[in-house]
């Protein structure tokens, strides 16, 4: 959904270096749309507010159609029937779909999928930023649903994804975990098999 043009778009090199800083709100704060994309984000986010009361709202019925339990707490995160307690490991407790709104400053060949977690990441009270258990459950599946499919006719499949997951100061949907995961070079035919 992104229209406009931008001075720089980050090349896979840099990506690698912006995610290799997982949790430094400095580095992924450069993955950010650029000044009329926000414009137009910004005035879809308000049509949508109006319509659904709110994005997790939105995303929940139309994107994911998943269905909270009832809220506890006021701003409180949705919970979710689960099927396990740990992130990513069980096929109904998580999503992955396309960024409906990636990031434009990615260059083209550049796919930015969204994984959409019904089980809480892990993160550390005092810092907000995932534990080191949660970085290494989380990279186990980004290995076996994105490299090593990718791995099937390509030795070097390791050098095509990336991930990351923003910390909360970052988050555009903070009500929902997520985790992002860009590819290069990967047709949707691969992607979605």
């Amino acid at each position: 959904m992104s229209g406009s043009t931008i001075q720089h778009l980050y090349g896979w090199e840099e990506l690698k270096s912006i995610a290799a800083n997982k949790e430094n709100p400095r580095a992924l704060a450069k993955l950010a749309r650029n000044p009329a994309d926000r414009i137009i984000y910004k005035t879809w986010c308000h049509k949508i507010i109006l319509k659904y009361g709110s994005i997790m709202n939105y995303i929940c019925q139309e994107r994911l159609r998943w269905q909270p339990l009832p809220q506890l707490p006021e701003g409180s995160r949705p919970a979710f029937t689960t099927k396990s307690l740990v992130p990513f490991t069980d096929t109904d407790d998580f999503r992955i779909l396309y960024n409906d709104w990636p990031y434009g400053s990615i260059a083209p060949g550049i796919t930015h999928l969204v994984v959409w977690s019904k089980v809480p990441i892990q993160t550390e009270q005092d810092t907000g930023y995932m534990t080191s258990k949660a970085r290494k459950d989380i990279a186990r599946f980004v290995d076996k649903t994105f490299t090593q499919r990718l791995r099937q006719g390509d030795a070097d499949s390791s050098d095509r994804v990336i991930w990351f997951k923003n910390p909360v100061e970052l988050q555009s949907v903070r009500a929902l975990e997520h985790i992002h995961v860009l590819v290069r070079n990967v047709s949707k035919d691969v992607l979605f098999k």
